[in-house]
């Protein structure tokens, strides 16, 4: 058998495992599956499972892993300067990544999700917007709330944005998200430079 087969079967059963996952905690909740449950699922054999991870935990952490680095790429190497009037394309990215990963993020952000995702895409939505907005830190000391306090409060709210956006099935456009976030997160930082001016 030749190295191609064997990688072709190796990946096919992670893949298996891994929508098995994403399948049990939308339907019972993370806490809730067992090994044999995602063997069952996957129509596998527990060796086959146990040959790809150590325990559910890994399982978990794999698959959120690659979605999570495409988030982190997506976001931070997009340009640190928008176009007057336009939304940022940093933010346009982020949604169209959520688009592309919509039953992912729907179930990983849902009342049945795995608790510790939400900390690990808020950690990277924090660094990303930190590391965009870095730029203008300078100009941000002069403001009445501290640079760290800003960037915490836009992560929280854009995070919460992004949650209810997946409630609504995504009613509204990526591009129409992305626009009024930037518009509301330019605005803010607009009012708090003009609250310190007076």
């Amino acid at each position: 058998m030749s190295d191609k087969k064997i990688d072709a079967r190796i990946l096919r059963s992670r893949q298996l495992l891994q929508a098995a996952i994403i399948d049990l905690i939308r339907e019972k909740g993370y806490e809730q599956i067992t090994v044999q449950d995602l063997c069952t699922r996957a129509n596998l054999n527990r060796s086959t499972f146990y040959l790809h991870y150590k325990d559910k935990y890994d399982l978990i952490i794999c698959t959120t892993q690659s979605v999570l680095d495409e988030l982190r790429s997506c976001v931070t190497q997009a340009p640190l300067v928008d176009p007057e009037n336009e939304p940022h394309p940093g933010m346009v990215q982020l949604f169209e990544h959520i688009a592309r990963h919509e039953s992912f993020y729907s179930v990983m952000l849902g009342e049945q999700g795995y608790q510790r995702f939400d900390h690990s895409m808020m950690q990277i939505m924090r660094e990303s917007y930190t590391d965009m907005l870095d730029p203008i830190r300078p100009e941000a000391e002069q403001w009445e709330v501290p640079f760290e306090f800003f960037i915490n409060y836009i992560t929280s709210a854009h995070f919460g944005v992004i949650k209810w956006w997946l409630t609504t099935d995504m009613e509204y456009s990526t591009k129409y998200m992305a626009t009024h976030l930037t518009r509301l997160t330019k605005s803010t930082m607009q009012d708090l430079a003009q609250s310190k001016a007076r």
